[in-house]
C-alpha cells in the first residue's frame, strides 16, 4: 500500500456471555418488532474465488468494504472517516451501482482507495460479496456510507478480533442519532431480540477466511443476520464486543435500508 505497516493499537473491550461466544442457527420471525424485514437461511458455502487460511500475519491487513446507492453527498465523508481511522494498513473498497458514478470518488487518487461503480442494480448481499471477492485485505471490516466511526474504531476492532482469537466480531452497542428531530440515544443489542442481537451488519469484522465458507445471501434487508446465522452455522467464533458504544453513532433518517425509528 506504499506505507509502513504498523501494529493494532490494543483499546479496551470485553464480550457478553461465553466467551467467545459460539451459537447454533437460529431461526426468527424477521417481520417482529425492530427485526430485520426480511428473513433468509444461512448460507454454508463461500464467497466464489475468496480464498484464505484462518491465521492472520502479524500486521494484518483490513480492508473496509462500502456498497452505496444513490448517496453522493455521503461520499466525502465516508472517504473523511477512512482516512481518520488510526490504523495504518487500511483500504476501502466501495461499489457503488447509482445511475451515474461519485463525482466525488471518481476524482479520488489515493491509492488506498478503490471504487467501482456499475450501472447494473445489485442487492446489498450481492454487492458485499463482490467486494469481499475485489479485496485482499486479510480483515473485512464493513462501513455504512451514513454513519460515523470514531478514529479508533478499526484498530479498537482489530484488537477484539485477536484478543479473543475469534473469527468475527460486531459491537453490542453504539449511539444513534435521528435525523428528524436531533434524538440522540444508546441502541444496545443484547437487549434484542436475536436477530437485531447479530444483524446490524455496519459494525462487522471478521477474517477474510470466513468469506471461503459463508457468503451473504442476494438480498438487501436481513443478509446480514442471515450471513451471522451462517458462521453459527459453521461453529466458527463470533464475540460482540463491550466497552466500544462511542465508536459509531448510527444515522437514523428517511432513507435507511433497516430501521428507521
Amino acid at each position: 500500500m506504499g506505507k509502513t505497516l504498523q501494529a493494532p493499537k490494543r483499546r479496551g473491550f470485553s464480550t457478553i456471555g461465553p466467551r467467545p461466544v459460539v451459537e447454533p442457527p437460529r431461526r426468527t420471525n424477521a417481520k417482529g418488532a425492530d427485526a430485520p424485514a426480511e428473513a433468509a437461511a444461512p448460507t454454508t458455502t463461500g464467497v466464489p474465488g475468496v480464498t484464505a487460511a484462518r491465521a492472520l500475519p502479524d500486521t494484518p491487513t483490513v480492508s473496509v468494504i462500502c456498497p452505496t446507492y444513490n448517496r453522493p453527498a455521503m461520499h466525502e465523508k465516508l472517504y473523511d472517516i477512512f482516512r481518520k481511522q488510526d490504523y495504518a494498513a487500511k483500504d476501502l473498497w466501495i461499489l457503488d451501482d447509482t445511475h451515474a458514478s461519485s463525482a466525488f470518488f471518481s476524482k479520488i487518487t489515493d491509492p488506498d482507495v478503490h471504487y467501482v461503480h456499475t450501472p447494473q442494480k445489485r442487492t446489498i448481499g450481492a454487492k458485499r460479496n463482490q467486494l469481499i471477492a475485489l479485496s485482499a485485505g486479510s480483515i473485512i471490516a464493513h462501513f455504512d456510507d451514513d454513519d460515523w466511526y470514531a478514529p479508533n474504531y478499526l484498530s479498537s476492532m482489530v484488537a477484539a478480533l485477536l484478543h479473543h482469537a475469534a473469527d468475527f466480531v460486531k459491537l453490542a452497542s453504539w449511539q444513534e442519532f435521528r435525523q428528524a428531530d436531533g434524538h440522540r440515544r444508546l441502541f444496545d443489542a443484547r437487549r434484542q431480540k436475536h436477530a437485531n442481537m447479530w444483524g446490524w451488519g455496519f459494525s462487522y469484522l471478521y477474517r477474510r477466511y470466513v468469506a471461503t465458507l459463508v457468503r451473504f445471501p442476494n438480498l438487501n434487508n436481513g443478509e446480514d443476520y442471515a450471513f451471522v446465522q451462517g458462521l453459527h452455522t459453521q461453529g466458527l467464533q463470533t464475540v460482540q464486543v463491550e466497552g466500544g458504544s462511542e465508536w459509531i453513532e448510527h444515522l437514523l433518517h428517511g432513507r435507511n435500508v433497516s430501521r428507521k425509528e
